[in-house]
């Protein structure tokens, strides 16, 4: 069975729009370090390491809408609110067809 926009040559998108008020600070770190990324430094016998890592906001098909809302792939929004449900982060999530 199709679903309603593939025969438009649509792809199912989602729009997540989360709230960390309320949260404690490393809840508020781990969900910005998952949209934003991260950058950190390790010195090791005098030599310094820089490590990157990319958010979610660094695909290539995410858009960040505002501070806290996401457009999203399906597939990558449901990975999101899955890691949202486990940090105990209110959310909102709607569907879409994007062309």
């Amino acid at each position: 069975m199709e679903k309603e926009g593939e025969n438009l040559n649509l792809t199912p998108y989602s729009i997540v729009s989360y709230d960390l008020s309320g949260l404690e600070q490393s809840i508020k770190t781990k969900i910005s370090q998952r949209v934003y990324g991260k950058k950190s430094k390790k010195t090791v016998k005098d030599k310094v390491y820089d490590y990157t890592y990319k958010g979610l906001k660094d695909e290539s098909n995410v858009r960040l809408i505002s501070e806290s809302t996401l457009l999203l792939p399906e597939e990558t929004a449901k990975g999101f609110v899955e890691f949202l449900e486990r940090n105990n982060v209110r959310y909102k999530l709607i569907k879409i067809w994007k062309g």
